[in-house]
């Protein structure tokens, strides 16, 4: 199983971190695309070293150019074509 998570609001630290942690334990693979709020979770350490095991991880270039017009993104950056795309793969889709 192929699971996509659209991740578009932020504090979810305490969510996301263990769950994609669960999904590598379960070796299910994911691929995480954030937009909007949800690029303020690309500041958590942690996160940033479980998306190494993903397949995929793309913040959207727009939404991160909002928060941090002055930094660099910690993974790559793309545009809602990217996600679409994603979507257009053999995955899950979730909404968080």
């Amino acid at each position: 199983m192929n699971i996509l998570l659209v991740i578009s609001h932020n504090n979810l630290e305490n969510f996301l971190h263990p769950l994609l942690e669960k999904f590598n334990e379960r070796e299910i693979k994911f691929s995480c695309f954030f937009t909007g709020t949800g690029v303020l979770n690309l500041t958590d350490s942690k996160l940033l070293k479980v998306l190494d095991i993903s397949s995929k991880a793309i913040v959207c270039h727009q939404s991160w150019n909002k928060y941090f017009p002055e930094k660099k993104s910690p993974i790559e950056e793309g545009s809602q074509t990217n996600l679409s795309e994603m979507i257009a793969g053999d995955y899950k889709v979730f909404s968080l």
